[in-house]
């Protein structure tokens, strides 16, 4: 008798403890921006751009495949302004980005 009324406490206890409230606070994402030039969109397609960055009208595109890791592409233009960091593993050569994010995550 004693273990049935204690078996009946904790599945109570456990049902009474999974009546959380969902108290999480969304924000709402921003409008979507239409790209027009389908040229500039399909060129950079092959390069993988990890990260997008603007600056003014500029874009920074941090890319996974190609030989610079960074490509500033001039917005107003709608053409590459340039292209630098060579990746490697040797002098003048800069790390892949993906690399450094993987091994930081892995040292934790």
């Amino acid at each position: 008798m004693k273990t049935k009324k204690l078996f009946s406490l904790l599945l109570l206890s456990i049902f009474y403890s999974c009546q959380e409230s969902d108290n999480a606070i969304y924000t709402p994402l921003p409008e979507a921006k239409v790209l027009t030039d389908c040229e500039l969109i399909f060129r950079f397609d092959t390069e993988y751009p990890l990260q997008v960055q603007e600056k003014d009208s500029l874009l920074f595109l941090t890319s996974r495949k190609s030989d610079k890791c960074i490509t500033v592409i001039n917005k107003n233009t709608k053409s590459v302004s340039q292209k630098f960091a060579n990746r490697g593993m040797g002098p003048n050569d800069a790390i892949d980005p993906e690399f450094i994010v993987n091994n930081s995550l892995l040292s934790r």
